[in-house]
């Protein structure tokens, strides 16, 4: 026979080269897969950092937040309860009269519900040598703002009030009691004048005042 024998596929150099190319392609795309796999993995781990960074920063900012509301409240409360315990102003005076002694304690400013007031407390000895005093019994109380007389808050003064009013609690011979009466004023810059009138019959007393700075 004279007819050539075929060389097998694999044989032949064209065979190789195409299978040595598709490899090389296929190492590419693999390349190319797996880097761009890397890429997404490397940006989802970023943005899962910049999430966290993010949830942490916003974390921060309301504990920041929060942090400001609470120092803003604790202040608040600061100021009302100034104004609730108000200005203490300590009135070291002691006042002689024929039958009783005061003794000034203090004068509290305060505000409370938008208004201005004012307890005025003080210790009262009875000299009366007659047993048994009531302070109304010796001595009258006025409070002055201004050129206005202001009257205590609670009725201390009505007889309605003689159960519970210290004004008309018995005191004894040589006792000593103390009082605190409530009055609103009308303003905070006009002073405070406070007037004994001692009621003696036995003898003609003058009254005896303190004027109070507020």
């Amino acid at each position: 026979m004279s007819e050539k024998m075929k060389k097998p596929f694999y044989k032949k150099k064209r065979w190789w080269i195409i299978l040595i190319a598709v490899m090389i392609i296929f190492y590419f795309i693999g390349t190319s897969m797996e880097n761009a796999e890397k890429e997404n993995a490397e940006i989802i781990k970023q943005e899962r950092i910049e999430l966290k960074e993010q949830k942490k920063l916003e974390k921060e900012k309301i504990k920041e937040e929060k942090e400001v509301e609470k120092a803003a409240e604790k202040k608040e409360k600061e100021v009302q309860d100034a104004k609730k315990e108000g200005n203490k102003i300590k009135v070291d005076e002691q006042l002689l009269f024929g039958k009783f002694t005061v003794n000034m304690d203090q004068v509290r400013v305060y505000e409370e519900e938008g208004k201005t007031f004012a307890d005025i407390s003080f210790d009262w000895l009875n000299q009366a040598a007659d047993g048994k005093k009531s302070f109304m019994q010796l001595s009258l109380l006025s409070v002055y703002q201004g050129e206005s007389v202001i009257e205590d808050t609670e009725g201390a003064w009505d007889i309605e009030n003689k159960s519970t009013s210290r004004i008309y609690f018995p005191n004894a011979e040589n006792g000593e009691i103390g009082i605190t009466l409530t009055y609103e004023l009308e303003n905070t810059d006009d002073p405070l004048l406070i007037k004994f009138q001692p009621l003696n019959s036995l003898i003609e007393e003058n009254s005896q005042e303190l004027t109070i700075e507020i």
